[in-house]
């Protein structure tokens, strides 16, 4: 319950700064609650080259999963995936995720990312949580601009 009760504050310090973002599901077998990026205002949120950001997202498993991980990539118009590097890959073990990742229990993913350095571009941020076999848990695009 107290471990609850820090996730619920951390969610709600977090959110008096930033907005829920809309988001395309593209394959979960969970359910997302919502997605949150700290210092975005708007959305679609404007990603600074070279900028630190911190994405959470809430979301609740419908199976047991032992080990996850998480990508990130940018899918240009063209629907072309390059893969950009998230800080911390494997989740299980840090503060992020509680694993074995169990059905039903609500989790709450934070993961810090830098604002991939592009010219200013249109793009969706395509991020993916998969667990050893490689099943997608939760998938999610975000159309966003980058600086």
């Amino acid at each position: 319950m107290k471990l609850f009760s820090c996730v619920y504050l951390l969610i709600l310090v977090t959110s008096a700064a930033s907005i829920m973002m809309k988001y395309t599901d593209c394959g979960s077998t969970a359910t997302i609650h919502f997605i949150l990026i700290e210092e975005c205002h708007h959305d679609p949120c404007v990603l600074q080259s070279g900028h630190n950001y911190t994405i959470l997202v809430s979301f609740t498993p419908r199976e047991r999963h032992n080990q996850v991980r998480s990508l990130m990539s940018l899918t240009d118009p063209l629907k072309t995936d390059t893969p950009v590097p998230v800080w911390t890959n494997y989740q299980c073990g840090d503060l992020s995720v509680l694993c074995p990742v169990q059905p039903g229990i609500l989790q709450t993913y934070s993961a810090n990312f830098v604002g991939p350095y592009h010219s200013t571009i249109n793009v969706d941020l395509k991020w993916e949580i998969k667990d050893e076999k490689d099943h997608e848990i939760i998938c999610f695009i975000l159309a966003e601009l980058i600086q």
